[in-house]
Protein backbone atom coordinates (compact mmCIF):
# COMPACT_ATOMS: atom_id res chain seq x y z
CA UNK A 1 0.00 0.00 0.00
CA UNK A 2 1.36 3.50 -0.88
CA UNK A 3 1.87 5.42 2.12
CA UNK A 4 -0.33 8.58 0.05
CA UNK A 5 -3.37 6.05 0.29
CA UNK A 6 -2.27 4.77 3.51
CA UNK A 7 -2.61 8.43 5.11
CA UNK A 8 -5.78 9.05 3.18
CA UNK A 9 -7.47 5.65 4.42
CA UNK A 10 -6.48 6.88 8.36
CA UNK A 11 -7.49 10.19 8.32
CA UNK A 12 -11.31 9.37 6.81
CA UNK A 13 -11.47 6.85 8.82
CA UNK A 14 -10.73 8.88 11.75
CA UNK A 15 -12.39 11.54 10.58
CA UNK A 16 -15.50 10.59 8.93
CA UNK A 17 -18.61 12.77 8.41
CA UNK A 18 -16.21 15.50 9.54
CA UNK A 19 -14.46 16.63 6.21
CA UNK A 20 -15.95 19.59 4.33
CA UNK A 21 -15.16 19.84 0.77
CA UNK A 22 -15.56 23.81 0.67
CA UNK A 23 -12.70 25.69 -0.92
CA UNK A 24 -10.80 28.13 0.79
CA UNK A 25 -8.81 31.01 -0.33
CA UNK A 26 -5.64 29.06 -0.75
CA UNK A 27 -5.31 25.99 -3.62
CA UNK A 28 -6.35 23.56 -1.05
CA UNK A 29 -9.76 22.50 0.32
CA UNK A 30 -10.01 21.79 3.77
CA UNK A 31 -9.80 17.86 3.10
CA UNK A 32 -6.73 18.57 1.04
CA UNK A 33 -5.10 20.33 4.30
CA UNK A 34 -6.39 17.49 6.51
CA UNK A 35 -5.33 14.16 4.19
CA UNK A 36 -2.45 15.48 3.82
CA UNK A 37 -0.40 13.94 6.58
CA UNK A 38 2.75 12.09 7.88
CA UNK A 39 3.12 9.93 10.94
CA UNK A 40 2.52 6.51 11.78
CA UNK A 41 0.79 3.24 12.94
CA UNK A 42 1.60 -0.08 14.27
CA UNK A 43 0.93 -1.97 17.80
CA UNK A 44 2.04 -1.78 21.03
CA UNK A 45 2.57 -4.64 23.54
CA UNK A 46 3.15 -4.12 27.69
CA UNK A 47 3.55 -6.83 30.62
CA UNK A 48 3.98 -6.44 34.15
CA UNK A 49 4.83 -8.53 36.61
CA UNK A 50 4.12 -7.36 40.14
CA UNK A 51 5.36 -8.84 43.80
CA UNK A 52 4.16 -7.40 46.96
CA UNK A 53 5.66 -8.47 49.86
CA UNK A 54 3.92 -7.07 53.75
CA UNK A 55 6.46 -5.78 56.45
CA UNK A 56 7.54 -8.67 57.66
CA UNK A 57 9.27 -9.76 54.01
CA UNK A 58 6.73 -12.60 53.32
CA UNK A 59 4.78 -12.41 50.05
CA UNK A 60 1.47 -11.12 50.27
CA UNK A 61 0.96 -11.99 46.30
CA UNK A 62 1.97 -11.31 42.99
CA UNK A 63 -0.11 -8.77 39.93
CA UNK A 64 0.03 -9.67 36.61
CA UNK A 65 -0.88 -6.79 34.53
CA UNK A 66 -0.42 -6.55 30.51
CA UNK A 67 -2.29 -4.65 27.62
CA UNK A 68 -1.60 -4.77 23.85
CA UNK A 69 -2.74 -2.23 21.34
CA UNK A 70 -5.51 -3.14 18.06
CA UNK A 71 -4.26 0.20 16.79
CA UNK A 72 -1.65 2.64 18.21
CA UNK A 73 -1.19 5.37 15.62
CA UNK A 74 0.50 8.67 15.28
CA UNK A 75 -0.92 11.81 12.69
CA UNK A 76 1.06 15.07 11.88
CA UNK A 77 -0.92 17.33 9.54
CA UNK A 78 1.39 18.81 7.28
CA UNK A 79 -0.49 21.87 6.29
CA UNK A 80 -2.13 22.58 10.19
CA UNK A 81 -0.25 23.33 12.88
CA UNK A 82 -1.81 19.89 14.51
CA UNK A 83 -0.82 16.28 14.84
CA UNK A 84 -2.66 13.70 17.15
CA UNK A 85 -1.83 10.46 18.55
CA UNK A 86 -4.57 7.25 19.22
CA UNK A 87 -5.11 3.77 20.17
CA UNK A 88 -7.42 1.43 21.65
CA UNK A 89 -5.68 -1.27 24.03
CA UNK A 90 -7.27 -4.63 25.55
CA UNK A 91 -5.92 -4.59 28.83
CA UNK A 92 -6.20 -8.08 31.36
CA UNK A 93 -5.07 -7.22 35.03
CA UNK A 94 -5.07 -10.56 37.34
CA UNK A 95 -4.35 -10.78 41.06
CA UNK A 96 -2.55 -14.02 42.42
CA UNK A 97 -2.34 -15.06 45.79
CA UNK A 98 0.89 -16.64 47.41
CA UNK A 99 -0.30 -20.11 46.86
CA UNK A 100 -0.71 -19.81 43.55
CA UNK A 101 -4.58 -19.33 43.22
CA UNK A 102 -6.07 -16.70 41.05
CA UNK A 103 -8.14 -13.83 42.79
CA UNK A 104 -9.86 -11.12 41.69
CA UNK A 105 -9.64 -10.46 38.25
CA UNK A 106 -10.36 -7.29 35.62
CA UNK A 107 -10.31 -6.65 32.18
CA UNK A 108 -11.35 -3.76 29.99
CA UNK A 109 -10.96 -1.61 26.56
CA UNK A 110 -8.75 1.32 26.79
CA UNK A 111 -9.94 3.96 23.96
CA UNK A 112 -6.69 6.97 23.56
CA UNK A 113 -6.34 10.27 21.77
CA UNK A 114 -4.26 12.92 22.83
CA UNK A 115 -4.12 16.11 20.37
CA UNK A 116 -1.88 19.26 20.28
CA UNK A 117 -2.10 22.46 18.74
CA UNK A 118 0.98 23.97 17.86
CA UNK A 119 2.22 27.70 18.31
CA UNK A 120 5.75 28.60 16.89
CA UNK A 121 7.07 31.46 19.03
CA UNK A 122 10.26 32.52 16.60
CA UNK A 123 13.56 31.94 18.20
CA UNK A 124 13.49 28.21 19.13
CA UNK A 125 10.86 29.11 21.31
CA UNK A 126 7.31 26.97 20.78
CA UNK A 127 4.03 26.35 22.84
CA UNK A 128 0.92 25.57 22.27
CA UNK A 129 -2.64 23.42 23.53
CA UNK A 130 -3.18 19.92 24.23
CA UNK A 131 -6.18 17.69 25.40
CA UNK A 132 -5.99 13.96 26.06
CA UNK A 133 -8.51 11.24 27.24
CA UNK A 134 -8.86 7.72 27.88
CA UNK A 135 -11.52 6.06 28.05
CA UNK A 136 -12.05 2.26 30.57
CA UNK A 137 -14.75 0.14 29.46
CA UNK A 138 -14.07 -3.16 31.37
CA UNK A 139 -15.57 -6.16 33.24
CA UNK A 140 -14.25 -7.27 37.19
CA UNK A 141 -14.30 -10.96 38.73
CA UNK A 142 -13.95 -11.57 42.45
CA UNK A 143 -13.19 -14.31 44.05
CA UNK A 144 -16.14 -15.22 45.73
CA UNK A 145 -17.63 -15.10 42.22
CA UNK A 146 -18.80 -11.55 42.25
CA UNK A 147 -18.92 -9.73 38.95
CA UNK A 148 -19.24 -6.13 38.41
CA UNK A 149 -18.43 -3.11 35.47
CA UNK A 150 -15.31 -1.05 35.80
CA UNK A 151 -14.65 2.52 34.23
CA UNK A 152 -12.44 4.94 34.00
CA UNK A 153 -13.20 8.43 32.29
CA UNK A 154 -10.07 11.37 32.44
CA UNK A 155 -9.91 14.32 30.27
CA UNK A 156 -6.60 16.56 30.06
CA UNK A 157 -6.04 19.56 28.82
CA UNK A 158 -2.23 21.35 29.02
CA UNK A 159 0.06 23.60 27.86
CA UNK A 160 3.57 23.70 27.03
CA UNK A 161 6.98 25.73 26.36
CA UNK A 162 9.52 24.46 24.66
CA UNK A 163 12.84 25.85 23.41
CA UNK A 164 15.73 24.30 21.24
CA UNK A 165 19.24 26.27 20.41
CA UNK A 166 20.59 24.30 17.24
CA UNK A 167 24.07 26.22 17.76
CA UNK A 168 24.58 24.59 21.27
CA UNK A 169 22.29 21.83 20.33
CA UNK A 170 20.50 22.29 24.24
CA UNK A 171 17.13 22.97 24.83
CA UNK A 172 14.16 21.96 27.65
CA UNK A 173 10.55 21.04 27.67
CA UNK A 174 8.40 22.26 30.17
CA UNK A 175 4.41 21.40 30.66
CA UNK A 176 1.49 22.03 33.18
CA UNK A 177 -1.39 19.84 32.84
CA UNK A 178 -5.20 19.69 34.49
CA UNK A 179 -7.39 17.10 34.58
CA UNK A 180 -10.96 15.33 35.78
CA UNK A 181 -11.37 11.99 36.31
CA UNK A 182 -14.29 9.35 37.38
CA UNK A 183 -14.05 6.25 38.48
CA UNK A 184 -16.67 3.43 38.97
CA UNK A 185 -17.04 -0.19 40.24
CA UNK A 186 -20.22 -1.65 40.93
CA UNK A 187 -18.22 -4.47 43.28
CA UNK A 188 -17.57 -2.09 45.59
CA UNK A 189 -19.56 -0.94 48.75
CA UNK A 190 -17.88 1.92 49.79
CA UNK A 191 -17.04 5.52 48.89
CA UNK A 192 -14.79 4.09 46.06
CA UNK A 193 -18.00 2.50 44.13
CA UNK A 194 -17.87 6.54 42.08
CA UNK A 195 -14.85 8.59 42.63
CA UNK A 196 -14.48 11.99 40.98
CA UNK A 197 -10.50 13.06 41.20
CA UNK A 198 -8.96 16.66 39.49
CA UNK A 199 -5.41 17.05 39.69
CA UNK A 200 -2.69 19.17 38.36
CA UNK A 201 0.80 17.85 36.75
CA UNK A 202 4.00 20.27 36.25
CA UNK A 203 7.21 18.66 34.67
CA UNK A 204 10.29 20.01 33.07
CA UNK A 205 13.43 18.50 31.01
CA UNK A 206 16.16 20.12 30.18
CA UNK A 207 18.71 18.12 27.52
CA UNK A 208 21.05 18.54 25.07
CA UNK A 209 22.85 16.43 22.66
CA UNK A 210 26.95 16.08 23.11
CA UNK A 211 28.11 14.51 19.65
CA UNK A 212 26.16 10.92 19.83
CA UNK A 213 25.22 11.14 23.37
CA UNK A 214 22.12 12.64 24.23
CA UNK A 215 21.55 13.56 27.86
CA UNK A 216 18.24 15.04 29.94
CA UNK A 217 16.93 15.61 32.83
CA UNK A 218 13.70 15.50 33.88
CA UNK A 219 11.61 16.89 37.25
CA UNK A 220 8.15 15.91 37.65
CA UNK A 221 5.58 16.94 40.40
CA UNK A 222 1.44 16.09 40.60
CA UNK A 223 -1.01 16.84 43.07
CA UNK A 224 -4.06 14.60 43.07
CA UNK A 225 -7.44 15.18 44.87
CA UNK A 226 -9.94 12.14 44.91
CA UNK A 227 -13.77 12.88 46.43
CA UNK A 228 -15.93 9.80 46.75
CA UNK A 229 -19.62 8.52 45.83
CA UNK A 230 -20.94 11.15 48.91
CA UNK A 231 -18.51 13.52 47.67
CA UNK A 232 -16.43 13.95 50.53
CA UNK A 233 -12.90 14.19 50.17
CA UNK A 234 -11.35 10.22 50.14
CA UNK A 235 -7.80 10.91 49.53
CA UNK A 236 -5.17 12.98 48.60
CA UNK A 237 -2.31 12.23 46.20
CA UNK A 238 1.18 13.64 45.84
CA UNK A 239 4.31 12.39 43.80
CA UNK A 240 7.50 14.09 42.88
CA UNK A 241 10.79 12.45 40.85
CA UNK A 242 13.72 13.27 39.00
CA UNK A 243 14.63 11.12 36.37
CA UNK A 244 18.50 11.24 34.62
CA UNK A 245 18.73 9.87 30.78
CA UNK A 246 21.62 8.93 29.12
CA UNK A 247 21.09 8.29 25.21
CA UNK A 248 23.72 7.28 22.44
CA UNK A 249 22.81 7.40 18.46
CA UNK A 250 24.41 4.20 16.48
CA UNK A 251 25.63 5.00 13.27
CA UNK A 252 23.03 1.98 11.78
CA UNK A 253 19.73 3.70 12.72
CA UNK A 254 19.37 2.43 16.55
CA UNK A 255 19.51 4.69 19.45
CA UNK A 256 20.34 2.63 23.20
CA UNK A 257 19.38 4.81 26.31
CA UNK A 258 18.61 4.28 29.80
CA UNK A 259 16.69 6.19 33.11
CA UNK A 260 16.94 6.07 36.17
CA UNK A 261 13.60 7.48 38.32
CA UNK A 262 14.28 8.71 41.94
CA UNK A 263 10.74 9.48 43.61
CA UNK A 264 8.65 9.82 46.53
CA UNK A 265 4.40 9.64 47.00
CA UNK A 266 2.39 10.34 49.42
CA UNK A 267 -1.33 9.17 50.02
CA UNK A 268 -3.40 10.63 52.30
CA UNK A 269 -6.95 8.47 53.31
CA UNK A 270 -9.73 9.88 54.78
CA UNK A 271 -11.38 7.04 54.03
CA UNK A 272 -11.10 4.86 57.25
CA UNK A 273 -11.74 1.98 54.93
CA UNK A 274 -8.59 2.41 53.71
CA UNK A 275 -6.00 2.89 56.47
CA UNK A 276 -4.58 6.57 56.85
CA UNK A 277 -1.40 8.04 55.65
CA UNK A 278 1.29 6.46 53.96
CA UNK A 279 4.85 7.56 52.31
CA UNK A 280 6.49 6.20 49.35
CA UNK A 281 9.94 5.78 47.83
CA UNK A 282 10.66 4.94 44.06
CA UNK A 283 13.57 3.60 42.22
CA UNK A 284 12.24 2.81 38.29
CA UNK A 285 15.38 2.07 36.28
CA UNK A 286 14.94 2.07 32.56
CA UNK A 287 16.73 0.42 29.51
CA UNK A 288 15.57 0.70 25.73
CA UNK A 289 16.65 0.41 22.31
CA UNK A 290 15.32 1.95 19.29
CA UNK A 291 15.91 0.83 15.37
CA UNK A 292 14.75 2.24 12.51
CA UNK A 293 15.06 0.42 9.38
CA UNK A 294 13.36 1.74 6.13
CA UNK A 295 10.09 2.84 6.91
CA UNK A 296 9.93 0.59 10.00
CA UNK A 297 10.58 1.96 13.84
CA UNK A 298 10.69 -0.23 16.70
CA UNK A 299 11.46 -0.40 20.05
CA UNK A 300 11.85 -2.65 23.35
CA UNK A 301 11.99 -1.10 26.80
CA UNK A 302 12.60 -3.25 30.16
CA UNK A 303 11.87 -1.62 33.41
CA UNK A 304 12.65 -2.59 36.65
CA UNK A 305 10.70 -0.81 39.94
CA UNK A 306 10.87 -0.81 43.47
CA UNK A 307 8.77 0.80 46.26
CA UNK A 308 9.05 0.96 49.60
CA UNK A 309 5.91 1.78 51.67
CA UNK A 310 5.59 3.41 55.47
CA UNK A 311 2.69 3.96 57.52
CA UNK A 312 3.27 6.42 59.33
CA UNK A 313 7.23 5.86 59.73
CA UNK A 314 6.61 2.20 59.88
CA UNK A 315 7.35 -0.05 57.11
CA UNK A 316 4.16 -1.24 55.74
CA UNK A 317 4.87 -3.19 52.48
CA UNK A 318 7.31 -3.06 49.39
CA UNK A 319 6.82 -3.79 45.59
CA UNK A 320 8.79 -5.28 43.49
CA UNK A 321 7.92 -5.60 39.80
CA UNK A 322 9.73 -5.85 36.27
CA UNK A 323 8.08 -4.58 32.43
CA UNK A 324 8.24 -5.31 29.12
CA UNK A 325 7.55 -2.64 26.62
CA UNK A 326 7.31 -3.66 22.49
CA UNK A 327 6.79 -1.40 19.62
CA UNK A 328 6.44 -1.37 15.82
CA UNK A 329 5.64 1.12 13.83
CA UNK A 330 4.76 1.88 10.05
CA UNK A 331 6.05 5.29 8.88
CA UNK A 332 4.17 7.03 6.25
Amino acid sequence: MKKSLLSVFIVNALASGYAMAEETQGDLTLLNRMTDVSGHVGMFFENESKEIFNAKGELDGRNEYSEHSLIDGFLNFKQLPVNVNYSIKEIENRWINPNGTRNNSYSSMRYALNGRYRVPLGNGFQTGLGYRNEIDRGHAYTVSGQEGDKTKDQHQVYTWLSYWNNEHKAGFYSQFSYGIQNQTNTNSNNEWRDADASYWKFQIKPYMNIGKFFIGLEYYYEDKQTDGISGQLIQEFNEWYLEPEIAYRTDFGGRFFVKHRVAEKTIQHTDLDWGHDYFATVNKTTLGYQQNLGDWSMAAEVELFDQEQDNHGIHFNSEESDKIKLMAHYRF
